[in-house]
């Protein structure tokens, strides 16, 4: 088995698929900087979050995919379900080794766990824009008190700065 560690970030991800495709090791499993492996590893390695190195991989996806499944690999991560992260870089995987894109193979079980992982994501981003209310505090400012399934507010929060522009946040 072979394992990445990485610091959880997005960037980090796209630092280890950096490393990965130089080291020609496709991790079975990635984990947190310092989580303990599990017995019977053949190799693991700790990949240090490089800006040029996820710059580079984002770059070559920008040019091999559309902008949708740009947006599809954003909202699975920002779904934070347990070993999204190892999706997300099969994912990827398949994309860049195969000469035709794969974006709407569904019947291959990742790129259709991405497509529900991501329509999950969305369907959360629209109930927040649709049914969150704020509330003014004694301070002027105004608030929110929301606790969504998944990460979906930073794509909610360009929506709410047009919107309410007026507004202290």
């Amino acid at each position: 088995m072979n394992i990445i560690h990485y610091d959880k970030t997005f960037e980090g991800l796209l630092t280890a698929i950096f490393d990965a495709y130089t080291r020609k090791v496709f991790p079975d499993k990635l984990l947190l900087t310092g989580e303990a492996e599990p017995l019977f590893t053949d190799s693991s390695f700790e990949v240090v979050t490089d800006a040029e190195k996820s710059d580079r991989v984002w770059k070559a996806l920008t040019k091999k995919l559309q902008s949708t499944t740009l947006n599809m690999i954003r909202y699975v991560w920002l779904s934070e379900i347990d070993e999204s992260d190892e999706l997300i870089f099969r994912y990827i995987r398949k994309n860049l080794d195969h000469q035709l894109t794969i974006e709407l193979n569904f019947a291959d079980p990742d790129v259709l766990a991405m497509k529900q992982i991501a329509q999950k994501v969305s369907k959360e981003r629209h109930r927040l824009i649709e049914f969150v209310r704020f509330q003014q505090a004694a301070d002027g400012l105004y608030f929110a008190p929301v606790s969504p399934d998944h990460n979906a507010l930073p794509l909610t929060i360009q929506h709410f700065k047009d919107r309410f522009r007026d507004q202290k946040w």
